[in-house]
């Protein structure tokens, strides 16, 4: 039997080795990079997480007036925009849906909060509670064009509003500033303007806000209810912010192109535009962004600048394909 030569033997030892070595150079399953550029290709196949909506333990207006002046106020020819909040006072519910006492507390509660003591010059004004005056009267004082302005002139309508005990409004001196009181929610603000200067409404509204909930304060009250998304209310559509942003406008080229042009225009920006009867015969239509969950009151404004202004494009396209000239007044 022939044995090999320690040379032969030490030959194929280093061969071996040296495979062993090479293959092993060329294994890179544990290279740290490589695990890394897998571990994110894992992750990217998963489903990802629901996002949650984050709002502060103690929820503000969250528009300060200096981001408020570092917005830009709409290119689209407007009639007029308002801007509202959905408030309803700690320890009374979430809803104007409550006793006559309490709404006549609420209501006794406004009064005061609303009074030169509370109130900054130009949110001074008036309230007047609607159940002390007569259908005449009602019919008057809603009459005002201001409430064309907020979106409240359906209420001058005879049956339109039952006027109980407890219900009524407060315009400031200006006529630029309107707080319900019990109503569908316990105070609804709304603060509106001609033209596109949304800046200047909200800039109104902001400090409304402030001002009425230090005074509500200052009154031994807790100020506004709130829940783990916001503050509670009843609007439908509108979030735990409880704000919403309405711009008015004519629209002459989607009512010379019809309805269905207009219905697909409402789809495409996801909007919501009213009147809605049929046929386009309202001189004047509302504009409303619809709102998300997670929306913040500053993405509000921005998605209603932007949208209202694509919208009006649209119709200025229309209006040169159809030579139609805007000539109606409000």
């Amino acid at each position: 039997m022939s044995q090999n030569h320690p040379m032969e033997e030490f030959l194929a030892g280093l061969s071996h080795l040296y495979k062993i070595n090479t293959e092993k150079d060329w294994d890179i399953s544990q290279d740290p990079e490589l695990l890394k550029v897998l571990d994110i290709a894992k992750r990217l196949g998963q489903t990802q997480p629901p996002q949650m909506v984050y709002r502060p333990r103690n929820p503000i207006f969250d528009l300060l007036p200096t981001r408020i002046r570092r917005l830009v106020n709409p290119k689209a020819s407007l009639k007029w925009c308002s801007a509202s909040l959905q408030r309803n006072l700690a320890g009374f519910g979430q809803s104007a849906d409550v006793s006559v006492t309490q709404r006549l507390q609420i209501e006794n509660i406004m009064k005061k909060v609303l009074g030169v003591a509370f109130m900054p010059e130009d949110l001074t004004g008036k309230y007047t509670s609607l159940s002390n005056l007569n259908q005449r009267e009602q019919g008057k004082l809603l009459s005002n064009e201001l409430f064309t302005l907020t979106g409240d002139a359906w209420m001058k309508e005879p049956g339109a509003v039952q006027w109980t005990e407890g219900k009524g409004v407060f315009v400031n001196n200006y006529e630029n500033f309107v707080l319900w009181v019990n109503m569908v929610d316990q105070l609804k603000l709304v603060s509106t303007a001609r033209g596109q200067d949304i800046k200047y409404v909200l800039l109104r509204l902001q400090k409304a806000a402030v001002k009425i909930e230090e005074a509500i304060k200052s009154c031994q009250q807790k100020g506004f209810t709130t829940n783990k998304t916001g503050f509670a209310h009843s609007q439908k559509g509108v979030y735990g912010t409880g704000f919403e942003i309405t711009f008015a406008m004519e629209l002459p080229g989607f009512q010379e192109a019809g309805r269905a042009e207009l219905d697909k225009a409402r789809a495409d920006l996801n909007l919501e535009i009213g009147p809605k009867g049929v046929p386009l015969c309202a001189s004047v239509f509302t504009i409303v962004a619809k709102q998300s969950p997670e929306d913040s009151e500053h993405d509000i404004v921005t998605k209603s600048i932007e949208t209202v202004d694509k919208l009006w494009k649209m119709d200025l396209e229309l209006q040169s394909k159809f030579g139609v000239k805007l000539t109606r007044g409000l």
